[in-house]
């Protein structure tokens, strides 16, 4: 869908009464992402009319219909600081991408949450198939006790966020307190609190239309390590 179609659309709503959600897609790209970021944001404009923030520690980036803020923390952590830029409650939903999470064709479908407060993310894994809990995004974090009591339960990659309440402030509570970065911290505060934050259990077991390589998917998200050879795919692929 395009974003002129969606903006067709949008005025048909507002004729028979439908009230248009308001949403907001943030990143925080930093050194070598910044070159990435600029090919997501031209992607995402072809696909998405609303608000985009760039938080970054470049104050010489400018891109055309994106607000920037000056962020000079850790990178690692920059998604869990967004509310401190902006009124959380000017939107209805609320969307954080890594600079690599490349919006596709059918990027709409991500914004379909239901009726839950959190969408999560590319790559999910139930804690219980962690074989070697140190190889893993969250598990590393755990005690054995605790990958016993969760081994149900899934952990995430917080590439790919989507949240309609603002989560960040007990977000970043964990991240003060036991020194984790932001997809470790997520990971906790979505187990240990259950019964106000929940998995989006139908995002994730629907995420082979959502999240994938195909095209028919919404995002492709690039995960090389090497970031110089992401870089080059990325490049190849979209300019």
């Amino acid at each position: 869908m395009s974003k002129f179609i969606s903006k067709y659309l949008d005025s048909i709503n507002d004729k028979i009464g439908i009230k248009k959600e308001k949403r907001l897609v943030y990143y925080c790209a930093t050194g070598k992402y910044i070159d990435i970021v600029k090919i997501n944001i031209n992607e995402l404009k072809k696909y998405y009319s609303d608000d985009i923030i760039l938080l970054t520690n470049n104050s010489d980036i400018k891109i055309s219909n994106v607000k920037s803020y000056i962020y000079n923390k850790d990178p690692t952590i920059g998604r869990a600081f967004i509310d401190e830029y902006i009124n959380i409650h000017d939107y209805d939903k609320i969307m954080y991408l890594d600079a690599d999470a490349i919006p596709l064709k059918n990027f709409f479908k991500i914004w379909d949450i239901n009726n839950k407060d959190i969408g999560v993310s590319v790559q999910t894994l139930k804690i219980g198939q962690c074989k070697n809990r140190y190889k893993f995004w969250f598990t590393q974090k755990m005690s054995d006790d605790e990958i016993t009591k969760y081994k149900d339960r899934h952990v995430i990659n917080s590439g790919v966020l989507i949240t309609k309440i603002n989560i960040f402030k007990e977000w970043r509570k964990i991240i003060n307190n036991n020194r984790y970065e932001d997809q470790s911290s997520l990971n906790k505060l979505l187990l240990t609190n259950n019964s106000k934050y929940h998995e989006i259990k139908e995002l994730i077991s629907s995420e082979k239309w959502m999240f994938n390589t195909k095209p028919n998917g919404s995002i492709y998200h690039f995960c090389d390590k090497n970031v110089e050879e992401k870089i080059l795919r990325i490049k190849k692929m979209f300019l």
